[in-house]
């Protein structure tokens, strides 16, 4: 890759889309970044990144950010599981791709990146890990997010040939640092500190640290075959074994409980009144709740076989995450 070749990277200013940037300048790229007015980019501050200000639909002002480039990562996007997010949700997630794919066609891009998520493989109604194959399951369509991540990936993929090869990646649970504005997969963290878990529901995840989603992105774009995705995996852990060690590396006390559904509906319900009161988000919500009906296993043996994808073991994010959210006062020590 030479040090002239130029990228466009949609939602920097996100946790993913920071790190695919700072990801890019250390493999020597020159980057543009397309963000929302008012997104905050202080944590790109040491980069010499050119910003291009938009809303993700305005096709103007993608094709203006896109003149030149020969590559696109989009990896703005919304995650929200609330019904009440739906419309905003789909407009971002679904409107805002199909306009990056048919910017960057009108621009002449070479290869689109587009960050997916594991919510677009659906999951598994046991503890058996799901993969790029794994089919999908039409009851999800309800589910504003997965349903939304879906469909964007689908019409993304459609587009590839005739001159644009676009690929498609698909994160798990997403942890490591700098998390400034403390992303979805940060949350559970941040909370865990601040107040603990005293017991989680019987269901396991997948987690990976934030450096392999960054470099998983550049190794989609340099070696992934068009109109295919690929899960961008670490490990897969229940709750009890993720919040177990959070507790080894912060000295927290862990879950000492595995309780009912039943009672983690209500539980869920009281954090939701919670934090409506101190209007904070809510990490824990019936929503979220319910997509946990699937396990959210995932092999991402595809991405290791045909781009060189090799995550590392998660522990190194998660003690990274848990020392940045305490010496950033995120938590009181």
């Amino acid at each position: 890759m030479t040090a002239s070749q130029e990228a466009l990277v949609t939602g920097a200013s996100g946790f993913i889309g920071c790190h695919v940037t700072r990801r890019l300048f250390e493999r020597g790229w020159n980057v543009r970044v397309f963000v929302r007015p008012t997104s905050p980019m202080f944590h790109l501050r040491e980069y010499p990144v050119r910003i291009f200000h938009g809303d993700i639909q305005d096709a103007a002002r993608l094709r203006a950010a896109m003149r030149g480039v020969q590559t696109v990562f989009h990896v703005a996007g919304r995650v929200s599981f609330l019904a009440r997010d739906r419309s905003e949700t789909e407009r971002i997630n679904v409107g805002g791709t199909e306009a990056v794919v048919r910017a960057a066609r009108d621009s002449g891009v070479a290869t689109l990146v587009v960050t997916s998520s594991v919510a677009a493989v659906g999951g598994s109604p046991d503890r058996r890990s799901a993969d790029e194959d794994t089919p999908w399951d039409p009851r999800l369509d309800r589910e504003a997010y997965s349903s939304s991540k879906r469909r964007a990936e689908t019409l993304a993929l459609a587009a590839s040939g005739e001159g644009m090869r676009v690929v498609a990646v698909n994160p798990s649970v997403v942890v490591g640092w700098p998390d400034p504005q403390v992303s979805a997969g940060g949350r559970p963290i941040v909370d865990f500190l601040t107040r603990g878990v005293p017991g989680v529901i019987d269901w396991g995840f997948n987690c990976v640290d934030v450096r392999d989603v960054a470099e998983g992105h550049v190794l989609a774009c340099e070696n992934g075959r068009g109109g295919e995705r690929y899960i961008l995996g670490g490990e897969n852990l229940t709750l009890r074994q993720f919040f177990a060690l959070l507790a080894e590396i912060s000295g927290r006390p862990a879950p000492r409980w595995v309780v009912p559904r039943s009672v983690a509906w209500g539980a869920a319900l009281a954090h939701e009144a919670a934090c409506a009161v101190r209007r904070r988000p809510a990490a824990f919500t019936r929503a979220l709740l319910a997509h946990t009906r699937r396990w959210g296993y995932y092999d991402s043996g595809k991405a290791e076989r045909d781009l060189g994808y090799r995550p590392r073991p998660i522990r190194e994010a998660l003690a990274g995450a848990v020392r940045w959210f305490l010496d950033n006062g995120y938590v009181r020590r």
